[in-house]
């Protein structure tokens, strides 16, 4: 019989914070071992890649800090 699991049941808010003028953070709880960081620069389906470099734990966060530089980037969180 199983009585608990350690796995996570719901899906985790993924935030974007201005910092300053120049610089933004991605912000998804840190209890969200079984999900990774996506990001791609347009829509289609095909271009979304894995963010493996820059995320650090800030509290009960991980975070992405990022420059701004005029070029859209879009995220989200993906499941393994």
């Amino acid at each position: 019989m199983i009585t608990g699991s350690g796995t996570q049941t719901s899906k985790p808010l993924l935030s974007i914070k201005r910092i300053d003028a120049n610089t933004v953070a991605v912000l998804w709880p840190a209890s969200a071992t079984n999900f990774n960081l996506r990001t791609t620069t347009d829509l289609s389906p095909a271009s979304w890649s894995t963010v493996s470099r820059g995320i650090t734990t800030v509290g009960t966060n991980d975070v992405l800090t990022n420059t701004v530089n005029g070029t859209a980037a879009f995220y989200r969180l993906k499941s393994e």
